[in-house]
């Protein structure tokens, strides 16, 4: 007894074991060891782990008390910087909105013009004065535009103008916009198109006043903004390449009085009826064409083609006339489309344009860029996609199997029959026969429609690269 108190204490009830005999304390030990195997696998760690936790969850609720004490702090600081950016977009707005009622007078004599900022609730006024600065700063919407070219009477909305005033008023808008914060280069394109001959000169005014802060580059077929121009450069085509030389200023003038001039008979003599020498396709037969309503149907940096009916030879019926400039400086003159459509019309294919006289083609009404803005991104109608679709794979592989690379497939060069839904191939300007390993330039397709093979400057292709553009436009209509 005493050897084994010397290893150790011994439990209070120890001595309700005195009375036990050996064999009965031997089961007992038996019964404390069964029960002891099953705490074999108890995780030795478990206690260090259970401290290393209990310091992480204390360390994150003295984290979480920290946050709540920087809450208000917080809060408080987004709701400066929201005060803050509210009354940057507010002191933008009215030096903007002042310059543009400036700038449209100016623009137009009478005129009133005035910048509107749209909150969600009322789109037609400003947030009322009993609104806090944070709910207007989250309802802003965007900025409106009202004008008046008679004056403060009445005024309209961007939607209830005309072309030409939309114009001014974008104009306008831009122009009040330089005066607040200047860029240091404009570049206008055609931007009096739509303008009369007054507005012109107003335009000319005031890009002259702000070429001070900035430079304009401006291009142009009217001869108000050439006034008040410093420097004159004109865009020449030679042999299908445009060139950009210094001219003077009575130079540009001779050619902005052509072009007009030009115009207004080409206006005048619209209803007229026209009469021309031509040769007959594919017969070379010489033939004299009488034609009438001729009008301008669309332009392009090539040619222009003009709309119109033909009265003789033959039934009278619409036509497209297209006119082409070749460069006369340049020693070859060989009209390039011309040989491809002649060659092509001796095996006539119902999805390619059929030529009638000299640069005269049967007339279809649309093309398969108004198909796409139609259906494009709507519900399509996947018969009439798959119907466009097949017909202009069926007149590329024709043009491939005549050794023809088109090099410009796109919406616009698709003419459609909408009755019928007979698609046909146009615009033969840019195209190409070519035979296998022919080099030729990568600076083909509109870039839109452009293959990887061109974009990556390659000069040896095949009319196969039509395909790629014909999938780009599928993409359009889906």
């Amino acid at each position: 007894m005493l050897q084994i108190r010397e290893l150790g204490s011994l439990p209070m009830d120890s001595k309700n074991y005195e009375s036990y005999s050996l064999k009965q304390l031997d089961k007992k030990l038996g019964e404390a060891l069964e029960q002891l195997k099953k705490y074999e696998n108890v995780n030795k760690k478990a206690l260090d782990q259970f401290v290393q936790a209990s310091g992480q969850k204390e360390d994150l609720a003295k984290r979480m008390d920290e946050h709540r004490a920087n809450q208000k702090a917080i809060s408080d600081l987004l709701t400066v910087l929201d005060q803050r950016k509210y009354e940057a977009i507010q002191l933008t707005f009215k030096q903007v909105s002042k310059n543009f009622h400036t700038v449209f007078e100016k623009l137009v004599p009478g005129g009133y013009g005035s910048l509107v900022m749209r909150v969600s609730h009322d789109e037609d006024s400003q947030p009322s004065q009993d609104q806090s600065d944070l709910h207007q700063i989250e309802t802003f919407t965007g900025v409106g535009i009202r004008v008046s070219f008679t004056g403060t009477s009445e005024t309209r909305e961007m939607q209830q103008l005309s072309g030409g005033q939309k114009s001014l008023v974008a104009l306008a808008l831009i122009f009040a916009i330089q005066k607040c914060d200047p860029a240091p280069f404009y570049l206008f394109d055609e931007i009096d198109a739509a303008l009369d001959a007054q507005h012109r000169k107003a335009v000319a005014d005031m890009i002259h006043e702000l070429s001070e802060n900035a430079q304009f580059i401006t291009t142009t077929f009217r001869p108000e903004l050439l006034d008040s121009a410093e420097k004159y450069y004109g865009v020449r085509f030679r042999n299908k390449v445009s060139h950009i030389d210094i001219v003077s200023k009575e130079q540009a003038f001779d050619f902005v009085e052509d072009d007009q001039t030009h115009v207004e008979i080409l206006l005048k003599n619209m209803d007229l009826i026209h009469e021309q020498s031509a040769v007959e396709l594919p017969s070379k037969k010489k033939v004299k064409l009488r034609m009438k309503n001729l009008r301008l149907h669309s332009s392009g940096v090539f040619s222009n083609v003009y709309r119109g009916t033909l009265l003789s030879p033959g039934p009278c019926k619409e036509i497209a006339l297209k006119k082409t400039w070749p460069d006369f400086e340049e020693d070859s003159q060989v009209n390039t489309e011309l040989d491809i459509l002649l060659g092509l019309s001796c095996r006539r294919h119902k999805n390619i344009i059929q030529i009638c006289e000299t640069m005269i083609f049967e007339y279809l009404p649309k093309t398969m860029s108004n198909i796409v803005k139609q259906i494009g991104g709507k519900y399509p109608d996947y018969i009439e996609i798959k119907l466009y679709s097949w017909q202009l794979f069926n007149g590329l592989s024709f043009l491939s199997n005549n050794h023809v690379c088109h090099r410009d497939i796109k919406p616009q060069n698709l003419l459609i029959e909408p009755i019928s839904g007979m698609l046909k191939i146009a615009d033969f300007g840019s195209a190409k026969f070519m035979r296998r390993m022919t080099k030729s330039t990568f600076y083909q397709v509109t870039r839109y429609y452009r293959p990887p093979e061109l974009l990556l400057k390659a000069t040896f292709y095949s009319p196969q690269v039509g395909k790629f553009s014909t999938v780009s436009l599928q993409l359009n209509l889906k």
